[in-house]
């Protein structure tokens, strides 16, 4: 990444060998960031652009278009995907960890950004969950923008 500018000075996220989930890496000279995920050229970031940053998880809620109550027949046909994910927020699952970022854009003005950290069920409360989500807490510390000095 040194032939773009970019050169790494802290690895924030090495993920697992053989997942697709993305490692993120920091360069403290540069003030940069850098998302990059398996067979892709990495995204790089500036940290002054980090407008806000926080821990996220996937509790499976909100799902649109499932009634609610007891699902028939046609619900389950229609929507499995959402009826797994409630049933599973029901039995205290999460669903998948990261972090939000948001962006200033030029363009847009802000832009949303999620790095997954976990996209596979992890039942809240475990060892797994709260390592992962002390590791989801750490990046976003250390991309989460400066307080204003008063």
């Amino acid at each position: 990444m040194s032939a773009q500018g970019f050169e790494i000075t802290s690895v924030l996220v090495s993920p697992p060998p053989l997942t697709s989930l993305p490692a993120v890496y920091l360069d403290e000279t540069s003030s940069l960031w850098a998302v990059a995920y398996p067979l892709q050229p990495p995204v790089i970031h500036a940290l002054s652009d980090v407008r806000a940053c926080s821990s996220a998880e996937d509790l499976g809620e909100g799902d649109e278009g499932v009634p609610s109550g007891r699902p028939t027949l046609d619900a389950v046909l229609l929507h499995p995907r959402e009826l797994s994910r409630r049933n599973a927020a029901r039995r205290g699952l999460s669903l998948g960890i990261g972090v939000r970022v948001l962006l200033a854009d030029g363009a847009t003005g802000e832009t949303a950004m999620s790095i997954p950290l976990c996209v596979s069920v992890v039942r809240r409360g475990s060892r797994a969950h709260r390592s992962l989500m002390s590791q989801a807490d750490g990046l976003a510390r250390a991309l989460s923008p400066a307080p204003a000095a008063s």
